[in-house]
């Protein structure tokens, strides 16, 4: 009967001790998860900033802009009659900050981007 007690009292012992590994286990994750949450915001934002700036850029080409183009076919011959050279002065002015050059290098550097083959995230110009 002591016997039984004591087997019992080692077994809830074990159940309590393998409770709490779980809930701290269950803590830490809840902790990269939340972290997780606010780097996708981050990189959302910078996206978001990214995308503002090549809408600026685009803007500022010289042309008809593609949105007030006629039909299709419009759009087409807009884009083959602009002249698209770009002032890259204006566009590293543009990113005097480095915003973009640290985007990339961060998604590019972040183990946890990388897609289910492991292969990180690539660069616009197919770079990591």
């Amino acid at each position: 009967m002591l016997e039984d007690l004591d087997q019992l009292s080692t077994r809830i012992a074990q159940l309590v001790q393998l409770t709490q590994h779980v809930r701290a286990e269950n803590q830490a994750l809840r902790d990269e998860l939340g972290k997780r949450d606010v780097r996708i915001q981050q990189l959302r934002d910078t996206v978001e900033m990214a995308q503002i700036r090549v809408d600026d850029v685009l803007a500022r080409l010289p042309g008809k802009p593609p949105e007030a183009a006629d039909g299709a076919d419009a759009d087409a011959a807009s884009a083959a009659d602009t002249d698209t050279d770009i002032d890259l002065d204006d566009v590293q002015a543009d990113d005097a900050d480095g915003d973009w050059a640290e985007a990339r290098t961060d998604a590019d550097t972040d183990p946890s981007l990388s897609d289910e083959a492991g292969h990180g995230v690539r660069s616009a110009h197919g770079t990591p």
